[in-house]
């Protein structure tokens, strides 16, 4: 089983340059395998943007600096901030996916970037 805190952590050691790309797909391709039969489905959706993001990356539609800062863009990986957020008027803003810009473009729309608001 995968959990979103272990696939932060790794992902927080690869931004931080403590761990090698190959090193995180490597982690990465082991701990996901099979994880449909007992890891939770924020997990899978966790490692299927992952693996989105990097099938992009390994097409040559990002270059490695872009394909850190999407990384770093997934809540909860660069810094302390949630899956949800509060604004100061109390509405919630959930992000969860990676946004592709069309069916036949596989290259990213928006590399998950997002302003974080006040927690509640």
């Amino acid at each position: 089983m995968i959990t979103v805190d272990q696939i932060r952590k790794q992902l927080r050691e690869l931004v931080a340059n403590k761990l090698t790309l190959e090193a995180f797909e490597d982690w990465l391709s082991v701990e996901s395998w099979n994880m449909h039969k007992d890891s939770s489905a924020d997990a899978i959706k966790l490692v299927g943007d992952i693996e989105l993001m990097l099938s992009c990356f390994d097409e040559g539609g990002q270059s490695e600096a872009e394909l850190m800062v999407a990384f770093r863009g997934i809540p909860g990986v660069f810094g302390d901030t949630p899956d949800v957020l509060t604004s100061a008027t109390g509405s919630q803003a959930s992000i969860r996916s990676f946004v592709w810009s069309a069916p036949s473009d596989r290259r990213p729309a928006s590399v998950l970037s997002y302003t974080p608001l006040l927690r509640a």
